[in-house]
C-alpha cells in the first residue's frame, strides 16, 4: 500500500505514462446574433473568447523506480462557437438552451520531479496540454429593460406580488423555484478502510501474490490486515443550480446540480507490519475535484398555508477525483523515508457513488420573509466504485462495495420580494459500505489479485444561496380533495399544550477516543512501531425511530418532556494500538435513546426550544489484531450506558393537531472500560473508550389535546 517506489532489479524495465487534466472555470465574451420567432422565441448563433485555467500533471515511472513527472499551470485564451434558443417566461425572465464548443491551443508544461540521472543520464521529457471540449448548459437570463416594476413602498412592504410578477399562462397549475448556490465544504474519504488479505493466490488457482520472486514462497493465512487508505481535510468550494416544481396536486420535483475543487488535503497511507516489518503512516498533500447530482419526486401530504411537508424518493451521484503529491514516513518504517519530492505526483484515487434516497421534506414559514426548508434522506441503497492508481508502483487497484448511507440539508431562505429570496444553509452526507472488494492490477506483470476491502466517504459544510419563483398553484383545499378537511389550518396561533406521538428520520456522527496503554515497540531490522497513531474513531450513518411527549404553554412559554428511542446504522473505523504494530478498531452505534426537558418559545404556529437530559446508547466495539507481524486475534464488546443530551429545534403547526419538526442533539457518554477477552495483549490492559454523538433529525408529531383524550377514554 505504501506510495513509495518499489525498486526491482531487472535488465529490461517496463515502463508506465499517465497523464490527468482539468479545469476550474471557463469564462467566455461572446456577441450574438439571432431571429425571432413568430412565437416569440429567440434562435441564435454565438462565439467570441474563452479564457480559463488550465491544469494538467504527468507521470512516467518504470520497474527500477525511475520516476519523472510533469505539470502544465496556465492561464489560457481560446475561442468558443455555437449556438441557442431563448424563449420568454416573463416580461424579463427568459430560459435558454444553447451548445458551445470551446479550443484552447497547446501549452508547454515543466519538469517537476525525477530521479532520471543515474539510470538514463541523457534522457529529456518534454510535456505540453491542450484542451477541446463540447458544452450543452441551460440557463436563464434577467431582461433590465422593458416595463418598470412599480415603486409603491407600502405594495413592497405588505407583501403581495406586484403587478409586472403577474404568472404566465405557461405555467398553469406550476410553481418553480430556481436558483443557485456557492457551497464551502470538507470531507474525508477510506478506499480502502481498511484492506484484508484474502487467501493465498495459488490457493484459489490465481497467479502469484507480487512479482518479486521472494514474495512468490511466502503463502499468506486468509483476513489479515493489510493497509488503509485515509483522505483528510478535503477542502471544497462548488457551485451549483437547483430548482423545484410543485404542483396544485401536491406532487413535487426537486433537485441539483452542481461541480468544483477540492483546494487541499492530505492523505495518510498505512501499512500494517509485514514486508516493509513495522507499521507504517505515509503523509501526501492532495486536491482534485468534485461533481454531484441529486433528483428527487415526492408529495406533499401536508400543504398548509406557509408549509409544505412530505415524503420523496430520490437518486443521487456523486463523483471525485484526487490527486496526491509527495510522500513522506511520519512514523518508524522505511517506505517515504527519505521523503519524496512534494511536487511528485505519486497515488490518485477516483471514485463515484450512486444512491438510492428515501426522506422527508418541509418548507416552513417561520415569520413573515423567514423561511425553514429541510430534508433528511435515508440512503438504503449505495453503489460504490472506484480506481486507486498506485503510480510508483505501477499498481492499479480496482475497487467496488455497496452500502447504505444519509443526505441531510437545511436552509434559511429570507424574501428579499415575494420572488426573490437569499438563503444559507448547511449539508451532511456520508456512505458506508460493508465489505466490498479491491482487485490489485500489476500493471507490468500478469497479476490480478482480489482482496476485501470497506469504503466510507463523507462531505459537509455550509452554502448561500439565492433563488428566484414564478407561477402560483391552487391553493391546498382545490389541489388536495382527499385531505382538505384534513388540512385545514386554524388562523389562530397554536395552542401547544397538550400530550403528543411522532416519528422521525435522520442520522449524523459518532466519535469514540480509545486509551493506549502501548508504548512504542522496535521491530525486525531496528526499525520502530512509532506509538499515537489512531486510537480513534468516527462512525457515520442513518437513524430512524420515535418519540412521545406532553406541553404545557402559558403565555408565550412552553414547557414538556420528551422520550424518544432510535434504531441506528453508524459504524467507523481506524488503527489504534501503533506501538505494537497498529490493529483494526471499530465502534458501531445501533441503537439510542433519550429522556429530557423541553423549554420553548411560541409565537403564531412556531415553536422554537431547547431541551436536555439523560441519555442511552448500544453501542459495539470491536477489535481485529491478526497481520503478517501479528496473531492476536479477534473479538468484540457491547456496551449500553448512560450519558447526558442537549439540543434544540424548531417545531411548526400544521394543523391543530399535526405539527413537523427539525432537530439537532448532542450526546455525551463518559468513559468506559471495554473488555476484550479474546484478543491477546490487549486483554491483559484496561482499554477504555469516551464517546460522543451529532444528530440531526425531521420529523412530524400528532397533538392530543385534552379533549380527545377524554373522548377516548369515554369510548373506552
Amino acid at each position: 500500500m505504501s506510495s513509495g517506489a518499489i525498486r526491482y532489479p531487472t535488465h529490461s524495465p517496463k515502463y508506465t505514462v499517465t497523464s490527468y487534466g482539468s479545469i476550474d472555470w471557463l469564462f467566455t465574451a461572446r456577441p450574438r446574433l439571432g431571429w425571432v420567432m413568430p412565437n416569440n422565441w429567440l434562435l441564435y448563433a454565438t462565439g467570441g473568447l474563452a479564457v480559463t485555467q488550465l491544469h494538467s500533471n504527468f507521470s512516467f515511472v518504470d520497474t527500477n523506480g525511475v520516476f519523472e513527472s510533469g505539470s502544465v499551470d496556465a492561464l489560457k485564451a481560446g475561442y468558443t462557437v455555437g449556438g441557442g434558443v431563448e424563449a420568454p417566461l416573463t416580461d424579463r425572465l427568459s430560459v435558454k438552451a444553447e451548445y458551445l464548443f470551446v479550443d484552447f491551443a497547446n501549452t508547454a508544461g515543466s519538469v517537476t520531479a525525477n530521479n532520471l540521472a543515474p539510470f538514463y543520464p541523457h534522457q529529456t521529457f518534454t510535456h505540453s496540454a491542450g484542451l477541446r471540449a463540447d458544452i450543452l448548459r441551460a440557463g436563464f437570463n434577467y431582461r433590465f429593460g422593458g416595463v418598470d416594476a412599480p415603486s409603491n413602498y407600502e405594495l413592497f412592504m405588505s407583501f403581495r406580488p406586484p403587478a409586472w410578477r403577474a404568472r404566465a399562462p405557461f405555467f398553469g397549475d406550476w410553481e418553480v423555484e430556481t436558483g443557485a448556490r456557492l457551497w464551502l465544504s470538507s470531507g474525508s474519504v477510506g478506499a480502502p478502510q481498511p484492506q484484508i488479505n484474502v487467501p493465498f493466490p495459488s490457493d484459489m488457482g490465481l497467479p502469484t501474490r507480487a512479482p518479486s520472486p521472494a514474495a512468490n514462497a511466502i503463502p499468506l493465512p486468509p483476513n489479515l490486515l493489510a493497509g488503509r487508505l485515509i483522505y483528510g481535510g478535503l477542502q471544497g468550494l462548488s457551485g451549483e443550480v437547483f430548482a423545484r416544481v410543485d404542483h396544485g396536486s401536491g406532487i413535487f420535483v426537486k433537485g441539483y446540480l452542481g461541480a468544483g475543487e477540492i483546494s487541499n488535503g492530505h492523505l495518510h497511507d498505512e501499512d500494517f507490519p509485514g514486508f516493509n516489518t513495522t507499521y507504517s503512516n505515509t503523509l501526501s498533500s492532495a486536491s482534485g475535484h468534485l461533481g454531484y447530482a441529486t433528483i428527487d419526486v415526492g408529495y406533499d401530504v401536508w400543504n398548509a398555508a406557509g408549509a409544505k411537508v412530505g415524503p420523496f424518493v430520490g437518486y443521487n451521484y456523486y463523483t471525485q477525483a484526487i490527486e496526491n503529491f509527495g510522500c513522506t514516513q511520519i512514523a518508524g518504517s522505511p517506505p517515504c523515508s527519505p521523503a519524496l519530492p512534494s511536487a511528485l505526483l505519486g497515488l490518485t484515487e477516483s471514485d463515484s457513488f450512486n444512491s438510492l434516497r428515501v426522506g422527508l421534506s418541509s418548507q416552513i414559514m417561520l415569520i413573515e420573509r423567514l423561511r425553514l426548508t429541510a430534508d433528511a434522506a435515508y440512503v438504503p441503497w449505495v453503489s460504490f466504485s472506484g480506481t486507486d492508481d498506485h503510480l510508483l508502483r505501477q499498481l492499479l487497484l480496482l475497487e467496488s462495495a455497496h452500502g447504505n448511507g444519509v443526505m441531510l440539508e437545511a436552509s434559511l431562505d429570507y424574501f428579499l420580494t415575494p420572488a426573490w429570496r437569499v438563503g444559507v444553509g448547511a449539508r451532511y452526507w456520508a456512505w458506508n459500505t460493508s465489505t466490498g472488494t479491491v482487485n490489485y492490477d500489476f500493471l507490468t506483470a500478469p497479476l490480478l489479485v482480489p482482496e476485501t476491502a470497506r469504503f466510507t466517504a463523507e462531505r459537509y459544510g455550509v452554502f448561500a444561496q439565492s433563488s428566484y419563483r414564478w407561477g402560483d398553484p391552487p391553493p391546498p383545499e382545490n389541489g388536495h380533495p382527499i385531505l382538505a378537511k384534513a388540512a385545514v389550518v386554524a388562523s389562530a396561533p397554536m395552542n401547544w399544550t397538550g400530550f403528543y406521538v411522532g416519528g422521525h428520520l435522520g442520522g449524523g456522527w459518532s466519535d469514540a477516543q480509545w486509551s493506549d496503554p502501548f508504548g512504542s515497540t522496535v521491530g525486525p531490522g531496528g526499525f520502530v512501531n512509532v506509538a499515537g497513531f489512531g486510537d480513534s474513531t468516527h462512525a457515520t450513518g442513518p437513524l430512524g425511530g420515535g418519540q412521545i411527549g406532553a406541553n404545557w404553554q402559558r403565555g408565550r412559554l412552553v414547557l414538556g418532556v420528551e422520550a424518544d428511542a432510535d434504531a441506528a446504522n453508524m459504524r467507523g473505523e481506524n488503527t489504534c494500538f501503533s506501538g505494537l504494530g497498529g490493529i483494526n478498531c471499530q465502534h458501531a452505534l445501533s441503537a439510542l435513546g433519550t429522556i429530557t426537558g423541553r423549554v420553548g418559545y411560541a409565537w403564531d404556529r412556531s415553536l422554537a426550544y431547547a431541551k436536555g437530559g439523560a441519555a442511552w446508547t448500544e453501542a459495539s466495539y470491536n477489535l481485529s489484531g491478526n497481520t503478517i507481524a501479528l496473531s492476536l486475534g479477534t473479538g468484540g464488546t457491547t456496551l449500553d450506558r448512560w450519558g447526558w443530551t442537549a439540543g434544540g429545534g424548531i417545531e411548526y403547526a400544521l394543523t391543530n393537531h399535526w405539527t413537523v419538526l427539525a432537530e439537532y442533539d448532542h450526546i455525551g457518554a463518559p468513559s468506559a472500560t471495554v473488555p476484550f477477552p479474546s484478543v491477546a495483549v490487549i486483554n491483559t490492559q484496561t482499554i477504555s473508550v469516551k464517546q460522543s454523538v451529532n444528530l440531526f433529525k425531521l420529523g412530524v408529531n400528532y397533538k392530543f389535546e385534552l379533549a380527545d383524550l377524554g373522548s377516548i377514554a369515554a369510548t373506552h
